[in-house]
């Protein structure tokens, strides 16, 4: 686990593009700190990374790509924008969870979960109750599950479950119990105001007093749902167009 880091208020400018312009307002409303990850907490990350490459290498990748050429595709059709696929940065998602502390019998959903990586990184960094992914490209998805077939030693239950976030029964596996929802939303679909409306519809579901995070996207607030509870900047080497940081949405849900 990643401990201590320092914070530090920062001010956010819009840009014209419709999504980054909420992005940076909500950010601005919410008092927005950056977490400025230590060379002990980034050096703690890089080992756990070192442990999902080793993972990642091991992989039987020819079983992985042959199990998703026959599975049924869970969308009818996908425009290239939406699947895009990137990995979130270690060192700033293990301070997130260092933040936010959830209890051990919080149970951790990853959505759009790629290859698995953060499922994976989730269940070694902390006690959950258990760690699940959605991922709706079947080559990922068996991608993620061949590599949670490698584990030997799991400290949770891991699962994973090829489907489109937006329609999948997200809280059948946690029996009514708080979860942490994580979603890395950059090019997940926005309304007209920047903000994530069919993401904030398809979680209506999940028990309240669940926490959401959202990353670069947020939620549609003011209509009682969910309330933004925090907001913190941290290093994402993908995030280019905006100095190299990412900025994590924490949100309530409500009744």
């Amino acid at each position: 686990r990643v401990s201590k880091w320092t914070e530090q208020p920062i001010k956010l400018s819009s840009t014209g593009n419709r999504a980054a312009e909420a992005h940076y307002a909500a950010a601005s409303e919410s008092g927005a700190v950056v977490l400025n990850i230590s060379s002990a907490q980034k050096q703690e990350a890089d080992g756990l990374q070192a442990w999902l490459s080793e993972i990642y290498d091991s992989l039987d990748y020819e079983a992985a790509l042959a199990a998703a050429e026959v599975s049924p595709q869970p969308y009818d059709s996908i425009d290239d924008e939406g699947t895009t696929y990137g990995e979130f940065p270690i060192d700033f998602f293990l301070a997130l969870f260092e933040k936010l502390d959830p209890s051990p019998d919080t149970h951790f959903i990853d959505l759009g979960s790629g290859r698995g990586q953060i499922v994976l990184a989730a269940s070694r960094s902390r006690r959950w109750a258990s760690c699940q992914g959605i991922e709706i490209l079947p080559e990922l998805h068996f991608i993620a599950y061949e590599a949670s077939r490698c584990l030997v030693d799991k400290p949770c239950p891991i699962s994973f479950k090829l489907g489109d976030i937006y329609s999948a029964d997200i809280s059948s596996n946690i029996g009514g119990k708080p979860c942490l929802v994580f979603v890395y939303a950059t090019c997940l679909e926005v309304d007209d105001t920047g903000s994530l409306a069919r993401l904030s519809k398809a979680l209506e579901a999940i028990p309240t007093g669940s926490t959401i995070l959202t990353v670069n996207r947020p939620l549609v607030r003011g209509d009682g749902r969910y309330e933004l509870t925090g907001m913190y900047r941290g290093p994402n080497p993908e995030s280019e167009a905006d100095g190299l940081l990412s900025t994590a949405y924490v949100w309530s849900k409500q009744q």
